[in-house]
């Protein structure tokens, strides 16, 4: 199955011509390699720009994500999107519970809602979960987000999302949001391509406890400080069914080299 990798650039870059060339440069790394999906995810005010310039390179391999939403279409939400018009300004995935969002006050029941809003039209969630400091009752944690984070979705919508295992200590120091909001302890490296295999196993087996039809199919990914040099430890794994890259994904030629290991592994 083709892995699935997404650049989140969080909030970056700056201005809406360094985005454009970013995303161009992005473009053209991914249409070499057509059997990885690449979904690339700028900050809102950048995404229409960048949907329109992955509309002309015409690849059904590439889109366009959002880096979150909310959970109603309209109404007195000061500073909110809905999902209705990320949609229309071009997205196909929306990022919900990212590490960063929860850290701001986020909480399950919120992505719960979002994930809802976000299927009903017709976006794909990719649902972030994992534990805040390692070493922590990580088989608890897990149980406890994914429960609640897809409480209430049937089995058929639960086959259109992707879930990630996102173990926020490896991307504290990476965070001013995460050092500030879960003390960050200034580790900078990703988790063992073997630890994230058993988070893994954990989260598998929890998706089929809760989707006994269809929880053996859901896509689940790795996001923690994936760059060019570790990529290929996680994605030569097949349960691991792609990354979500984050500052790697602001250079073009290194987010290219993360497709390239990408391309060799679907």
């Amino acid at each position: 199955m083709p892995k699935i990798v997404i650049a989140n650039w969080k909030l970056n870059p700056a201005t809406h011509q360094e985005a454009k060339s970013l995303c161009s440069a992005t473009i053209v790394e991914a249409t070499k390699h057509a059997n990885v999906t690449t979904v690339i995810c700028p900050p809102f005010l950048m995404l229409s720009g960048c949907a329109a310039l992955v509309a002309e390179a015409a690849n059904e391999h590439i889109k366009i994500g959002a880096q979150n939403d909310f959970w109603e279409n309209s109404g007195a939400y000061t500073g909110e999107t809905s999902p209705q018009l990320l949609k229309d300004s071009g997205a196909s995935y929306v990022l919900i519970g990212h590490s960063e969002r929860r850290a701001l006050g986020e909480t399950d029941e919120m992505v719960n809602k979002k994930v809802i809003a976000t299927l009903a039209v017709g976006l794909i969630p990719v649902v972030f979960v994992g534990e805040k400091e390692k070493g922590e009752a990580r088989q608890d944690i897990l149980i406890d987000q994914l429960s609640q984070d897809l409480a209430g979705i049937s089995s058929e919508d639960v086959k259109k999302l992707l879930v990630v295992y996102e173990p926020v200590w490896a991307i504290s120091s990476h965070s001013p949001v995460l050092r500030q909001g879960f003390g960050g302890h200034g580790v900078s490296s990703a988790d063992s391509p073997e630890s994230t295999l058993e988070a893994i196993k954990i989260m598998r087996e929890i998706l089929i406890k809760i989707f006994p039809e269809v929880g053996v199919d859901i896509p689940i990914l790795y996001g923690g400080s994936v760059n060019p040099e570790n990529a290929a430890g996680f994605l030569s794994h097949p349960e691991i069914s792609g990354a979500v890259v984050g500052s790697a994904s602001l250079d073009s030629e290194k987010f290219g080299k993360i497709l390239q290991v990408s391309s060799q592994f679907d």
